[in-house]
C-alpha cells in the first residue's frame, strides 16, 4: 500500500510510531488498509483478539462494554452512560434473541485516536466492542508492529498511554452507577410525594377555614 502524504503525517504525529519504521507499511500489503465504516457498523467485536491496530483518520467511533444479563445487575436503569441493548446498532451486537444485556459507553475515538494497544501493554484489559458514528480509519498489522516495535518505544507507550479499568472494575462501576440510579428514582418519587401531600394538606386547611367562616356567618 502507497502512503498518502495525510497518512504518513497522522502515523508520524502519533507516540506509538515516534521511531518506528513506517516505510515499512509500503512493502507489506495487506498488512495496512484504509477502512470506512457507516454509522452504526460493529468495527470490532472483542478487543483482546483482534489481529489489527485501529487509526482514526476522519470521523469517530464509540468504544463500548457489554455486561451479559446478570443477577447482581437486576433493577438497572438506562442513562446516558448505560443503555439496554433494544434497538437500533446495540441490536447487532447480540449474540443471541434472547440476550438483554447491559452496554456501557467506555471511550470515544476521534481524529488521531489509536486503539489496539493497550491489550499488549497492560494486564488485565477487559474485553471491548468498537461501534463506528461514521469513520475512516487505518487498520495496521498488530503482529507486523510489534515484530518491529523496539523495547525502548513500548516502555515510552506503558508510561504514556492510559489503560481502560479491569473487568471488575467496570462491573463494580455499573453496580454503582446503577444503586445511584435506584436511590435517585426512589427520592425523586419521595419528593413528590410529600409535595402532594402538602398540596392536599394545604387545600384541606383552605377548605376548614372557609367552611368555619360560612358557619359563623
Amino acid at each position: 500500500m502507497v502512503l498518502t502524504i495525510s497518512f504518513s503525517d497522522l502515523l508520524r504525529s502519533l507516540h506509538c510510531f515516534k521511531g518506528w519504521p513506517i516505510n515499512l507499511l509500503e512493502d507489506n500489503p495487506g498488512k495496512c488498509i484504509v477502512c470506512h465504516y457507516r454509522r452504526g457498523t460493529v468495527i470490532l467485536r472483542n478487543s483482546n483478539v483482534t489481529e489489527w491496530i485501529y487509526i482514526v483518520k476522519e470521523g469517530s467511533c464509540s468504544v463500548l462494554k457489554i455486561f451479559k444479563d446478570d443477577s447482581c445487575l437486576s433493577n438497572r436503569a438506562p442513562t446516558n452512560r448505560i443503555m439496554q441493548a433494544e434497538a437500533g446498532t446495540y441490536k447487532s451486537l447480540l449474540t443471541s434473541r434472547t440476550e438483554t444485556p447491559v452496554i456501557i459507553a467506555i471511550d470515544t475515538l476521534l481524529q488521531g485516536s489509536v486503539f489496539g494497544l493497550l491489550d499488549f501493554l497492560f494486564e488485565d484489559q477487559p474485553n471491548l466492542c468498537v461501534v463506528s458514528n461514521g469513520v475512516e480509519c487505518l487498520k495496521i498489522s498488530k503482529k507486523l508492529y510489534l515484530h518491529h516495535v523496539s523495547k525502548d518505544l513500548l516502555q515510552r507507550l506503558r508510561k504514556k498511554e492510559r489503560s481502560y479499568p479491569s473487568e471488575a472494575e467496570l462491573k463494580e462501576q455499573l453496580q454503582q452507577e446503577i444503586q445511584w440510579q435506584i436511590f435517585r428514582k426512589a427520592a425523586l418519587k419521595s419528593t413528590v410525594q410529600q409535595i402532594e401531600l402538602k398540596r392536599k394538606l394545604l387545600q384541606h386547611s383552605y377548605m376548614s377555614k372557609g367552611l368555619y367562616r360560612w358557619g359563623k356567618n
